[in-house]
């Protein structure tokens, strides 16, 4: 994606973005990002290491390999074996926990 670059509209970006992309829907409805709250990925089926530099508001994105969004648990082939492994260890500890309150 090409770098976005800034005019009086958009003092946080590098670009004046095109009318339907998210910064764009976003200044419009008032609402701000926060970059040191944002990360890039990337999803790809290929497995290159490319490293991308993205900014927000004039801040460099740390890029990630994966990553939790509401709960759920991504990583960059969509594979979903992080946020399995996650529900399943926290199945197992409540389950644990249900064993031993139903001992006493």
């Amino acid at each position: 994606m090409p770098a976005l670059l800034g005019d009086s509209s958009f003092p946080h970006m590098h670009t004046t973005p095109p009318h339907h992309t998210t910064p764009h829907r976003a200044w419009e409805n008032k609402m701000k990002f926060n970059e040191s709250k944002s990360k890039a990925m990337i999803i790809a089926r290929k497995r290159s290491q490319e490293e991308l530099k993205i900014f927000l508001n004039n801040r460099r994105l740390e890029q990630v390999t994966e990553m939790n969004y509401l709960g759920m648990y991504f990583d960059r082939s969509l594979s979903f074996y992080k946020h399995i492994e996650h529900t399943a260890d926290k199945s197992r500890t409540l389950t644990y926990m249900l064993n031993r309150i139903a001992k006493l």
